[in-house]
């Protein structure tokens, strides 16, 4: 009868608030909490990080003020409110997040969803380290697709053999081989396993540098500080955070994942969407050479050191 029944305005100072972490990738986890601590610290609230278990002990040392719960307290706790973090899609009337995850990067969806600045800040996590003898470079060469991979045959074996002449001993560290035909690339030394994250960060940050895909690992090795090689042609550079030894070949096919025109098959590991079952196929990644990935890790500061 055009009487108001309801008003209320949003005010999140000192109220209990939650943000959802679903379980996923690694490297959601890492990049959607990198936020939670801003979030915190602009509304002054009370804030609760609803996550996996496993995955809260790489940052619950870092912040105390923080208060933490399984993946589901959210739903049996009467908090003010609840964020809930993660790529939608399809989102085509942007409900569940205020633009396309595609146009922005996995950590900045997460910037968008909470009303917060886009920044590039890795979350702190509880790692002591120290240096050891030889030097050694990390690698992490799977990731949760197959097209997220550096699938140029060549590649790695031949990045081996060099960083083996330099003096380089290298170690993969991925966590497990996803496919049956998965074998450690010759001259590397073998790390893989299900090990504890921590352990896994530690292993990194007494790194020289790590070269990696777009996958957990990366982003993990985003928290330590070491210098990161990135590979990627699937994804453009903006998806992942911001590191200045991004090797990528934009003279073939690439981006995909960002192409507001393909929607990503999540069950299809093989995903190709413009070139699948051609000689086009993961072109992106398989058209970067060892050589271009061996030029820009001879722009590191300390390599050779």
């Amino acid at each position: 009868e055009g009487k108001v029944v309801f008003d209320h305005t949003l005010n999140l100072k000192g109220k209990e608030v939650c943000i959802h972490i679903p379980t996923g990738g690694l490297g959601d986890t890492i990049a959607w909490f990198s936020y939670a601590e801003p979030f915190m610290l602009k509304h002054d609230c009370r804030l609760t990080v609803a996550i996996d278990p496993e995955r809260s002990k790489l940052f619950r040392r870092q912040y105390p003020s923080l208060g933490w719960g399984n993946e589901a307290s959210w739903q049996n706790t009467p908090f003010y409110a609840v964020y809930h973090m993660g790529i939608y899609a399809p989102d085509n009337e942007n409900d569940a997040q205020p633009e396309d995850f595609r146009l922005k990067g996995l950590h900045h969806n997460a910037a968008a969803i909470l009303g917060l600045d886009e920044e590039d800040v890795p979350p702190r996590i509880g790692v002591n380290w120290s240096p050891v003898e030889p030097k050694y470079v990390c690698i992490a060469t799977r990731a949760s697709a197959r097209c997220k991979e550096w699938l140029n045959p060549a590649g790695w074996p031949a990045l081996i053999a060099w960083l083996n002449a330099q003096g380089y001993k290298v170690i993969d560290i991925d966590k497990e081989f996803l496919r049956g035909y998965d074998t450690i690339p010759y001259g590397a030394e073998n790390l893989t396993g299900s090990i504890d994250l921590l352990e896994r960060a530690k292993t990194i940050a007494g790194a020289s540098f790590f070269i990696g895909v777009s996958s957990g690992l990366t982003w993990l090795a985003w928290c330590t500080g070491v210098p990161i090689v990135l590979i990627s042609g699937w994804t453009l550079p903006y998806t992942e955070f911001n590191t200045p030894y991004r090797v990528i070949n934009r003279q073939v096919c690439h981006g995909c994942w960002n192409d507001l025109r393909e929607q990503f098959d999540h069950f299809d590991s093989n995903y190709c969407p413009r070139h699948k079952d051609s000689l086009r196929e993961h072109e992106c990644s398989k058209a970067i050479s060892a050589d271009q990935v061996i030029r820009t890790i001879k722009t590191i500061p300390s390599y050779g050191r």
